[in-house]
C-alpha cells in the first residue's frame, strides 16, 4: 500500500510539473565601454536563446570595439537574462532621455560631456554605415512631458 501511495504521488507530481509554463530565457549581450573622452557607452544586442552563443557574441562585439576604438576601456561585459534599467530600454527598443544609436540588432546608449556626446553619435551611426551596415540611426534623447 506504501508504494501504491508513493507512486501516485510521483505521478500527481510529474503531472505537475508538465503543466508548469516553462519560457526560454533569452540571454542578452551587454558591452558596457569607456572612453578617454569621458564617454560611457553600452552597447546592447538582441537577445540569443543560449549562453555560449551569447557569450561569442560578447567576445566578438569586445574584439571590434578594441580595434576600432583602441584607448577605450571595456569597463564590462556579461550575458543577462534580466535586464533592468537602461539595458533593459534598450534592448526592447524604447525611446530613452539618451543619445542612442540603433542598428540591425543592437542598440547603443552615450554618456556623457554635452557636447561630445551627439557629435559622438552621429559619427558612430555614420562610420556603421560606411562599414557595410544597412541602417544606422543616431536619435536625440526623448524626455517625457510633465502632466498637472
Amino acid at each position: 500500500m506504501r508504494y501504491f501511495v508513493f507512486s501516485l504521488l510521483m505521478f500527481a507530481a510529474g503531472v505537475a510539473l508538465t503543466q508548469v509554463d516553462r519560457e526560454p530565457h533569452a540571454f542578452t549581450p551587454v558591452v558596457r565601454v569607456r572612453t578617454t573622452d569621458g564617454l560611457f557607452i553600452t552597447f546592447v544586442r538582441r537577445g540569443v536563446f543560449n549562453r555560449s552563443s551569447c557569450n561569442l557574441s560578447v567576445e566578438t562585439f569586445a574584439r571590434v570595439v578594441k580595434e576600432s576604438c583602441w584607448p577605450c576601456m571595456i569597463e564590462s561585459t556579461g550575458c543577462s537574462s534580466q535586464l533592468e534599467g537602461v539595458d533593459r530600454a534598450l534592448a526592447n527598443d524604447e525611446r530613452l532621455p539618451l543619445f542612442t544609436v540603433s542598428a540591425n540588432d543592437f542598440r547603443i546608449a552615450i554618456v556623457g560631456p554635452p557636447n561630445a556626446v551627439q557629435a559622438e553619435c552621429q559619427e558612430m551611426a555614420a562610420q556603421m554605415i560606411k562599414k557595410g551596415l544597412k541602417n544606422a540611426d543616431c536619435h536625440n534623447p526623448v524626455f517625457g512631458t510633465a502632466s498637472n
